[in-house]
Order: structure tokens, then C-alpha cells, then sequence
């Protein structure tokens, strides 16, 4: 308890056990399934996105290709704040734009360009030195297609 004119400090640690493949198991998981499994899974992706009932499959394994092509789990959020004494640390959702702007730039733009993004993204895989750039877009992958806020 703190009185008037004394002041204390509060440390908070948070520990978050790590669930993420060790990287020896991701490269010889991208070295033997991950580079021609993201392959198949981007065409995919882009024939349920076209047939637009089964869109919303298509935008769940747009938003895993990182995990399909080398096991990286996706990230997360989070926010902070004091409550009375207590610091308070919980996992948040970014919010997104209006949907009606989301839907109408998917159906002119974003069904379009998804494939290209994708497969030139599937393409630099291959040069090495351009893998970091490459793993990038596919992490922007489903902000391409629909404008979601990572």
C-alpha cells in the first residue's frame, strides 16, 4: 500500500511458454513439404476465394501459409493497462476497416492480385538471398486480398 508523499514500484513480468517449432525442424520441414505444400495450398487459396461461397475457408488458409510453408505460428497482439492496483495484460484484436470497404476492394482488386502476390512470393523462395522478402509477403498475404489490419 502506498501513502501519501512515499512512492513504490510495481515490476510486472510475463512469462508466455513458447509454442513455436524449433528452427531445425522448420527448415527441413520447408526443405521437404514446405516449399511445394505452399504451392499447392496458394492455388488453392485462390480457387476458393473465385467461388466465393467457400471464401471463408480460402481466407483461413490464406492467413496459415506462413505455418504451411515453414511451421511459423501466426503472431498475436496485445494490450496493457492498470486496473486500481492491478496491471491487467490481455490479447486483442486489431480493428479492422468497414467491412462494406473490405468486401467491395476484395471483389475489384483483391481476388485479382492475391495470385501474382502469392506465386511471386512462392517464386523468391527459390532465390535464397530474397527468402526474408518472400516470407514477408506471405505474412501480408491476407492484407492483399482483403485489407485485414495485422
Amino acid at each position: 500500500m502506498t501513502t501519501e508523499g512515499s512512492s513504490s514500484e510495481v515490476n510486472v513480468v510475463i512469462q508466455v511458454a513458447s509454442s513455436e517449432t524449433s528452427l531445425p525442424v522448420r527448415i527441413v520441414w520447408f526443405l521437404f513439404v514446405g516449399w511445394w505444400l505452399s504451392g499447392i495450398a496458394i492455388f488453392g487459396i485462390w480457387l476458393l476465394s473465385a467461388l466465393i461461397v467457400t471464401l471463408p475457408l480460402a481466407l483461413i488458409l490464406l492467413n496459415k501459409i506462413p505455418q504451411i510453408t515453414t511451421l511459423r505460428k501466426q503472431s498475436t497482439s496485445w494490450s496493457t493497462s492498470i486496473e486500481g492496483d492491478t496491471t491487467v495484460v490481455r490479447e486483442v484484436d486489431i480493428e479492422q476497416r468497414e467491412f462494406w470497404k473490405r468486401a467491395l476492394y476484395f471483389i475489384l482488386i483483391g481476388l485479382w492480385i492475391t495470385l501474382p502476390w502469392l506465386y511471386i512470393a512462392w517464386f523468391l523462395m527459390w532465390t535464397i538471398v530474397l527468402l526474408p522478402v518472400s516470407f514477408w509477403m506471405f505474412s501480408k498475404a491476407a492484407t492483399v486480398t482483403t485489407l485485414r489490419r495485422m
